[in-house]
């Protein structure tokens, strides 16, 4: 099942409602950007392991450390939506059952 937010405080209510087995959080979103969603969701135990990969228009190597360091697994760009980097850091992320 795929579930959506229109925004970070949505989005960390509906990842326990859907009980999610992956998260992909816009870097840019309206009332709780990426990183602070990140940080949310690391600090409930429950979610320790539940796999998180930022995807933001940013390539900077400064926003790519504060998304890691927040907890995300994964950074991506938007650029690697055009290639398959996408469905490869899913499939690290999840398993090979997403392809």
């Amino acid at each position: 099942m795929v579930g959506e937010a229109g925004n970070g405080v949505d989005a960390l209510a509906r990842i326990a409602d859907l009980h999610a087995n992956l998260v992909l959080a816009d870097m840019q979103m309206p009332r709780m950007n990426g990183i602070e969603l990140v940080r949310m969701v690391r600090a409930e135990a429950r979610f320790a392991s539940l796999p998180i990969a930022i995807v933001s228009y940013k390539d900077r190597a400064e926003d790519r450390a504060a998304g890691m360091d927040a907890g995300a697994n994964a950074y991506l760009t938007k650029g690697s939506f055009q290639d398959q980097t996408f469905i490869t850091t899913v499939n690290d992320l999840i398993g090979d059952s997403v392809s």
